[in-house]
């Protein structure tokens, strides 16, 4: 996959409350996270660089990001900020080229952050339904320190309904992957992700894989889905790749009044092509007026990817792709157009 990991390491939290205090009790899991470490990026010459090479992989794995902890806020004990400081400052002292990621971000309590040390990022999670990420994502990140750390959107997912948790028991009655109702609701999140991407570096879908079989949940929704003979892509997955494939390298400013539609644009300064991202919650098609401002020229057509359908209906291991995107060349493109964006949808 050509993929480089992000390392998370256990920061003395576990699930039910329980905590390991920050000094003498944390420092052998210290130690630990900095084996763990020396076995991903050391050199052959060095104890846990020697036996990943031993194990097959003698070149060293690129390593950026190491995140201390996980879901910390859980911790009410008030001690992530005292066992982040003290991971923090014996990855630095060893590691000085890597960055920690903070497990507590913008979207918890001020007072279950860290505070003592300044993290290089810090990590969000997300778990709302589409019409709580509609209502969310035109201001999301807007008012955000951009002197202050980088952001990774490390656990998200949109649900279709607000009172059915992704952990609740009533979701295992639905099916495993999610709607076309659902990938509404990750567009618009993705779009906002997107406009920000200049403090927002990395994001992650989560749960990525569902075995579909009856019983073999714990949680839904799940982006694909298999049993041991196949599997799908959700719309929520075809979502993501949509705007995974089409993407410029500079963000532009974008706009907007009088629509409820919600989108984000980039362009790729090498090839000039401007990459617009438009989705549209309503169940009525809005006509756009487009206006695209600053540029000496536009090609006279495009191509238009648009995913849409049944909100309440999704893919399936018998139906894998009963929604997927459809490519189109669009004309008349001019620097003011109007476009009109099908209903509960998503195009680029």
């Amino acid at each position: 996959m050509k993929a480089e990991p992000l390392l998370a390491v256990y920061a003395g939290y576990s699930l039910k409350k329980i905590h390991v205090n920050p000094g003498p009790d944390l420092e052998p899991f210290v130690q630990e996270a900095l084996e763990e470490i020396e076995y991903v990026i050391g050199d052959v010459k060095t104890t846990w660089g020697a036996r990943r090479a031993r194990d097959g992989h003698p070149e060293p794995f690129e390593l950026t990001y190491v995140e201390i902890g996980n879901e910390d806020w859980f911790d009410k004990s008030l001690s992530y900020d005292g066992r982040f400081a003290q991971l923090h400052d014996a990855i630095k002292a060893k590691y000085p080229q890597l960055k920690t990621i903070s497990s507590v971000g913008n979207e918890q309590p001020d007072n279950l952050r860290v505070h003592s040390r300044k993290a290089d990022m810090i990590d969000e999670h997300y778990y709302r339904s589409t019409d709580e990420f509609i209502h969310m994502s035109p201001d999301y990140a807007r008012k955000y320190d951009r002197s202050g750390p980088e952001i990774f959107v490390g656990e998200w997912a949109a649900h279709e309904d607000a009172k059915i948790k992704p952990w609740s028991a009533a979701a295992k009655q639905q099916p495993p992957t999610p709607s076309m109702k659902a990938a509404i609701g990750d567009g618009v999140f993705m779009a906002a992700m997107e406009r920000n991407a200049d403090i927002i570096r990395m994001q992650c879908y989560a749960p990525l894989l569902v075995n579909v079989n009856p019983g073999a949940r714990q949680w839904r929704p799940d982006l694909i889905g298999y049993d041991a003979i196949s599997a799908y892509g959700s719309p929520s997955y075809y979502a993501f790749q949509m705007f995974s494939r089409n993407i410029g390298d500079e963000i532009l400013a974008t706009t907007s009044a009088g629509t409820a539609v919600q989108g984000c644009a980039t362009r790729d300064r090498q090839t000039g092509e401007i990459i617009i991202k438009l989705v549209n919650p309503r169940t009525t098609v809005e006509s756009l007026k487009m206006e695209i401002n600053g540029v000496p020229s536009l090609a006279s057509k495009g191509t238009v990817i648009t995913l849409a359908g049944n909100p309440d209906e999704s893919n399936s291991i018998t139906q894998p792709r009963r929604f997927v995107p459809a490519t189109k060349t669009v004309r008349g493109i001019k620097p003011g157009f109007t476009y009109k964006m099908p209903p509960q949808a998503s195009s680029c």
